[in-house]
């Protein structure tokens, strides 16, 4: 998951010119756009469980990886020129954003932090 979710963050287009970097990432996240590509991919590994989790029936740190380093960054709007809800339309990932909050485990950690 960490080969995908890096270069969403590292290798997202910039540019000193604040409406050009905007129209790249336009591009970036469109069908068609890197972007797209590698959360259409996290999406297709999604597909393969029966469950709300990346791998198998449990959370595991694929799916932590995924929520803290492309959901949640997605969701909070820190992707200048990406919609916050870009995440919708990846309905398998969408579900893990649900899903992942609600766990025992991550209740307990956000309990600690707030």
């Amino acid at each position: 998951c960490r080969r995908v979710s890096a270069p969403l963050q590292w290798r997202s287009p910039s540019d000193p010119d604040e409406n050009v970097k905007l129209k790249k990432r336009a591009e970036y996240a469109a069908p068609g756009g890197k972007m797209h590509s590698l959360v259409s991919l996290l999406e297709q590994r999604a597909t393969e469980t029966d469950s709300p989790w990346m791998v198998g029936q449990e959370m595991s740190v694929a799916d932590l990886a995924v929520f803290f380093s492309v959901l949640k960054m997605l969701r909070d709007g820190d992707f200048d020129g990406v919609q916050a809800d870009y995440i919708d339309a990846f309905p398998k990932l969408a579900a893990l954003e649900k899903a992942l909050p609600e766990h025992d485990v991550i209740k307990a950690w956000y309990a600690t932090k707030h």
